[in-house]
């Protein structure tokens, strides 16, 4: 059976007219059952089918089809459309009969290279056929539905149609047709109404992919494809990804309804895409090629032909030339163990005179770069350069997302979930409820809008390098919106993560930052161990309402009246002062809670005060403990009463009960005698017979009843126990244990056997604490524990939660935790031998770098048996665990070096553990999402994890291209969030730029920032700054004149083919203007170069380092300007790599760092030189120290003359800064100049007075 649509058949053609002759359907589906069970596809069918509709396609390279049928493999290509549903139909049979039809996708993949067709060269022969086309993509729009079964009722009959609908045009039911039941009326005759709700829909999204950059030659337009993918394709790529679709190459009729042309429009039917991430591997080289490229890296002479090779047309400028041939080469690309991105690429920007050849240059370098893309006049705004969501006819009218030149020349503010818990007080805080609209205010992070409310909080921080639990102050929390997927990440400990996708955590396999989207599901990340200790102490009078009442005794009355006469003259003064009644302080009454603490507030003794136990009661009746605190004692009550116990509240009494089995009766007594120290009120206790029906049989239990009356025990109670324990963690460290004993003794087991399996088991430990069926308030009960450095984990069993601890060191720690105060302490016994538990792993990349360094190898640790574990442990062969390494590391001592045992004790220690990833889900998420903003060590605990802080440089000013160009400088990546679009794209490229002075011309007596319209921010992040200046010189003039004249000449002859001249003449007149390296050959040799990761030398590193103290030191004295920064410093090392690359080196001499030194010298000469010396202020801040003298001084004498009313005369002004040194031309222009910035205004003609800030 042809099941191909008639429309469909005819694009194939007469050849898929044979193709159905040759090959029938049935035929092709039982070829297809036939390739699947023999390539055992069956497996993966059925596992397809039982994640479905998670999982929704089957992935099959191509050459497996190739090998298995070559003539099938053919049938695919040219009539893609019947092999596709012939191999889907043959999917469906291998499924095994379910409720529902699943609808399952094959995707090809892996196409000969023979089917990947350039855009370009796309044709009509290529219409219907299976092809592949590769490029950059350029444009996407959202994800919406397309219906490709629409229902319809007949509004004569009510039957209810369905209509197939393919292609790009929507059809409607052309009759009530009979075989669907219907009334046979034409559409003329009747109506047909959508029903939209049951229709059936499909995913799509449109995208458009243009050549990449590498394919280009000179001045070519990049050519564009549109395409579409559907289904589980969708929501996948995002523009700047580079990457291969395969799929069909249909076409569609262009014109309006009406006006239809003879002309069609070609796209891509997607069938499965393919992600490349291809640099410079991507251009071919030949053996041929290396061996060339090989032979001319060897020269002496190889930076003077590859500068030679530089735009030769252009005259002079060679240190300019030899810096953009460094800047083609690149440094090398770093990441630090912190997870710290260091840039390889080199900016560069030209600044002078119109005609001196700077757009000239930035063409030439275009063609030359493998990716390089030339955006000039308004291409080069923030939407041109990075990336912008935009309307257009590409989306139908909706907003797309659009690469810019920076994202598509590519080789994303990261936030947490509004529900997401930190720890800030010490307790657990959903960070949503952190942010103070009312305080806050707009900011720009990374090129992004967001608001930013202050606060001064503090949270838990992880540091890295010594792998330690710290305290900090958060000193910010932002927030922004957000639409898009959040990505929930279940660990095994229990917590759950939901984060955006480009969130950092610190990876436990490398403890280096990773973005989460990039980990996968049993990886390990670093959470919180021990967490930090807390000593102060909670007070009943802090948490007890103020609408309760407090009663004082007769002598405390005494001492209030007392001191109340001090500051009042009457006792009556002080009533009206604070509401009391008449015989308040001499009678019997009592007073609210809220009056008590505003007297002892003015007088100065709440602090000393609140520490005596006082009584208390809602309203008449009143309770007085034998504590201030919420102690030990009481807490191990409160525990006992959260595990096993019952709390009534009512409106007029509170009760409190506890039952325990006769078996416990020791238990019950040590709860009574704990009561006594905490009330002298003696608690009830009476026999009980409980009768319960278990599995249907009657469960008899006798024991005891334990039951007290209390409103003040049932508040404390409450305040602690309230939302799923949220003040739990308020405790101070003792009052912790006592309530972790308390619920260990009601509710807690510990046991210990023996397993495992040979000759040498060992010892588990298994303590359980099962309390609430609440999943936060067992994750807020590992908090504690970890308060007490104990790590545990939430399990989930038959219809309950429970913690556990496995691990021996924690059940050490807990046991020693509550030993003073829990019936059930155990001691642990000793091991016969060690299991180490999954959480005490350690990072293994740190471990291997360390244990490599050991030199010379210790073999007397073969007597130990300690050198296999080192040689394991060194090479990724075995995971390193804290035990093992504990001992190894005893046994390796000798041989380290201080700084190499300090690294790995840090990673032995207990402040953190390895939580293993045990599921990652997307969910979809519109609304606002938070971070914080924590200086230091930029990270805290968020839900256990240690996460980093993505709020970097803040800076509040409104032009966001200029912020987003920065972005793309410094982070190398670009942020767009707009029209509900966000997304973070690459941008890994090198800047080179050009721009004229804002006046016309280039004036060597003004600093840079005051000729160019870009902030010191901006100027700041290029490597290289040149100002090329048009200067009349006779002899260079001459030379100028006479290579462009012959260089015309050379132009004009090769137009003439009848010259007449001989083949050496031509040579030499082009010789001059002949590349030394033809473009093809450079790029090719560039390509290879960029394969060389170059280390420096120490003798390049002692001459960049004596160099830059040089200058470093000229900028000490008092009053002197800052000559460089470490800015300019990493500039020099991106130079010397680059050298050593184009050198094809392994190794940076001391020839690359001279030469790199040369260059950041003669550009910072040029445009930040001052009196002789460097001033870097000059371009990081716009102003330098002479300047920044002048304006301390005129402001001096401002001030100095200024009345009372704050106003100068115009010629005192003059005459003083004239006895100042300061000319009345500067004073002129900084009085200019502040009146223009809003800093000083005039009153009156020739007054002057500044403005005053507030």
């Amino acid at each position: 059976m042809d099941i191909t649509t008639p429309a469909r058949a005819r694009a194939d053609g007469k050849r898929g007219r044979d193709m159905l002759v040759e090959i029938p359907q049935e035929e092709l589906i039982a070829k297809w059952e036939e390739f699947f069970e023999e390539a055992g596809y069956q497996s993966r069918i059925i596992a397809v089918a039982d994640r479905y509709p998670e999982e929704r396609s089957l992935d099959v390279p191509f050459d497996e089809l190739n090998r298995f049928d070559t003539d099938m493999a053919i049938v695919l290509l040219r009539h893609p459309l019947n092999g596709l549903t012939a191999g889907e139909e043959a999917i469906r049979r291998l499924v095994p009969p379910g409720e529902e039809a699943l609808q399952l996708h094959l995707r090809i993949r892996g196409l000969p290279r023979d089917r990947r067709i350039a855009i370009r060269d796309l044709r009509a022969k290529h219409l219907g056929q299976y092809i592949a086309v590769e490029g950059l993509v350029r444009k996407s729009t959202e994800v919406r539905p397309r219906v490709v079964g629409a229902l319809f009722q007949c509004l004569r009959c009510g039957t209810v149609l369905k209509e197939e609908q393919d292609g790009q045009n929507f059809r409607e039911p052309l009759e009530c047709y009979e075989e669907q039941g219907g009334c046979k009326r034409s559409a003329g005759a009747t109506k047909f109404k959508l029903l939209t709700e049951t229709s059936l829909y499909l995913d799509t999204q449109k995208l458009e992919v243009q050549e990449a950059p590498e394919g280009l030659r000179g001045g070519e337009e990049p050519q564009r494809l549109t395409a579409y993918v559907e289904d589980d394709l969708t929501g996948r790529i995002t523009p700047g990804q580079r990457v291969v679709l395969n799929g069909i190459l249909r076409s569609v009729q262009k014109g309006r309804p009406g006006a239809k042309s003879t002309l069609f429009d070609i796209f891509v039917d997607v069938n499965s895409t393919e992600m490349e991430q291809v640099e410079y591997e991507e251009i071919e080289v030949t053996e041929e090629d290396a061996r060339l490229i090989r032979e001319a890296g060897s020269s002496e002479d190889i930076v003077r032909m590859m500068t030679a090779s530089i735009a030769p047309s252009l005259y002079g400028m060679h240190v300019e030339k030899e810096a953009l041939a460094l800047q083609l080469f690149s440094g090398v690309p770093k990441l630090l163990p912190d997870g710290r991105r260091i840039r390889g690429d080199i900016h560069l920007l030209m600044v002078g005179d119109p005609g001196t050849g700077k757009s000239e240059l930035l063409s030439y370098m275009s063609r030359l770069s493998p990716r390089g893309i030339y955006a000039t006049g308004k291409a080069a705004t923030a939407a041109g350069l990075t990336a912008a969501a935009v309307r257009d006819e590409f989306g139908e009218g909706r907003w797309t997302l659009e690469a810019g030149a920076l994202v598509l020349a590519d080789l994303g503010l990261a936030c947490l979930h509004p529900e997401a818990e930190v720890l800030v007080d010490g307790v657990p805080r959903p960070i949503g409820t952190l942010f103070d609209p009312r305080r806050s205010t707009t900011a720009i992070a990374a090129g992004r809008e967001i608001e930013v409310a202050p606060m001064n909080r503090t949270t838990v921080s992880f540091d890295p390098g010594s792998a330690e639990i710290r305290a900090r102050r958060a000193t910010l929390v932002a927030r922004r919106h957000y639409r898009g997927p959040i990505l929930r990440i279940r660990l095994s400990s229990g917590f759950e993560l939901r984060l955006t996708p480009d969130h950092t955590v610190l990876d436990g396999e490398t403890f280096a930052w990773k973005k989460l989207q990039e980990l996968t599901p049993n990886a390990r990340l670093v959470a919180g161990q021990r967490l930090p200790s807390r000593k102060e102490s909670v007070f009943l009078l802090d948490i007890i309402p103020e609408d309760w009442i407090v009663q004082l005794r007769p002598e405390e009355k005494r001492d209030v009246r007392n001191r109340l006469l001090e500051r009042f003259r009457t006792l009556a003064d002080a009533n009206r002062k604070y509401g009391l009644g008449r015989d308040t302080l001499s009678g019997r009454s009592a007073m609210r809670v809220v009056q008590f603490t505003s007297i002892l507030r003015d007088l100065g003794l709440y602090e000393v005060w609140k520490r005596r136990p006082f009584a208390y009661g809602r309203k008449g009746a009143v309770e007085r403990l034998r504590v201030a605190i919420l102690s030990p004692e009481l807490a191990y009550l409160l525990g006992f009463i959260y595990g096993d116990g019952h709390v009534v509240v009512s409106d007029r009494r509170s009760s409190i009960s506890i039952f325990q089995s006769r078996a416990n009766l020791g238990l019950i007594q040590r709860v009574l005698q704990t009561t006594k120290a905490v009330t002298s009120r003696p608690w009830g206790m009476r026999g009980r017979l409980v009768v319960a029906t278990i599995r249907g049989k009657e469960v008899r239990s006798a024991g005891y009843h334990m039951h007290r009356g209390s409103n003040l025990l049932a508040h404390v109670y409450r305040w602690l126990t309230e939302d799923d324990l949220a003040n739990l963690l308020s405790l101070d460290d003792e009052a912790l244990r006592g309530f972790i004993a308390g619920l260990m003794d009601a509710d807690g087991c510990v046991s210990f056997k023996e397993s495992g399996v040979g000759p040498t088991p060992y010892q588990s430990v298994d303590v359980q604490f099962m309390f609430s069926a609440s999943r936060r308030a067992n994750l807020r009960f590992l908090y504690a524990l970890r308060r007490l450095d104990v790590f545990a984990r939430v399990r989930q069993g038959q219809n309950v939660l429970f913690v556990q601890v496995t691990s021996r060191r924690d059940a050490e720690r807990l046991m020693d935790a509550i030993a003073r105060y829990s019936a059930k302490w155990k001691p642990v016994p000793r091991p016969v031998s060690v299991q180490p538990a999954d959480h005490e792993e350690v990072p293994s990349g740190p471990v291997m770098e360390i244990l490599k360094m050991v030199r010379p190898r210790p073999w007397r640790l073969l007597d130990k048996r300690y050198w296999s574990t080192l040689d394991d442990l060194s090479h990724g062969r075995r995971s390193p665990f804290k035990p093992t390494l504990e001992k190894l590391l005893a046994a390796i001592r000798p041989w380290l070096g201080e700084e190499q045992h300090g690294r790995i004790q840090a990673l032995l220690g207990s402040d953190y553990a390895l939580d293993r990833i045990q599921e990652i889900r997307v969910e979809r998420y519109d609304g606002y999402v938070y971070d914080l903003r924590v200086p230091g060590d930029d990270s805290f605990l968020c839900d256990g994890v240690v996460v980093h802080n993505c709020i970097d440089e803040i800076e509040k000013m409104n032009p966001q291209d200029r912020s987003a160009i920065h972005e793309a400088m410094e982070q190398q990546r670009i942020s767009i969030a707009k029209a509900g679009i966000t997304a973070v794209l690459q941008s890994r490229c090198a800047i080179l730029a050009a721009a004229n002075p804002k006046f016309g011309r280039f004036d060597e007596h003004k600093y840079i920032s005051e000729q160019i319209d870009l902030p010191p921010a901006l100027l700041s992040r290029f490597d290289i700054i040149f100002s090329m200046i048009d200067r009349p010189q006779a002899d260079r003039d001459r030379e100028m004149a006479k290579h462009i004249l012959r260089g015309h000449q050379v132009g004009e002859i090769r137009k003439r083919h009848d010259a007449g001249l001989a083949t050496t003449e031509m040579e030499r007149l082009e010789e001059p203007y002949t590349p030394h390296f033809a473009p093809d050959f450079l790029r090719k040799y560039v390509a290879y170069a960029k394969r060389i990761y170059p280390v420096m030398t120490d003798e390049a590193m002692v001459i960049i380092e004596k160099k830059y103290l040089d200058i470093r030191k000229t900028g000490e004295a008092a009053g002197s300007s800052v000559p460089i920064t470490p800015r300019q410093l990493e500039a020099i090392i991106r130079l010397s790599e680059a050298s050593a690359r184009l050198r094809l080196s392994e190794a940076v001499t001391d020839e690359d760092a001279e030469r790199a030194v040369r260059i950041v010298e003669y550009w910072m000469g040029q445009v930040a030189g001052e009196e002789g010396h460097f001033d870097i202020d000059i371009i990081q801040t716009g102003i330098s120290q002479s300047q920044r003298e002048q304006i301390i001084s005129l402001r001096d004498i401002i001030n100095e003359l200024a009345g009372p009313e704050g106003v100068a005369d115009y010629e005192d002004i003059i005459r003083l800064a004239q006895d100042r040194g300061l000319p009345p031309a500067k004073v002129d222009a900084w009085l200019k100049r502040w009146a223009q910035e809003g800093e000083i205004y005039s009153p009156a003609k020739n007054k002057y007075k500044l403005v005053e800030r507030l």
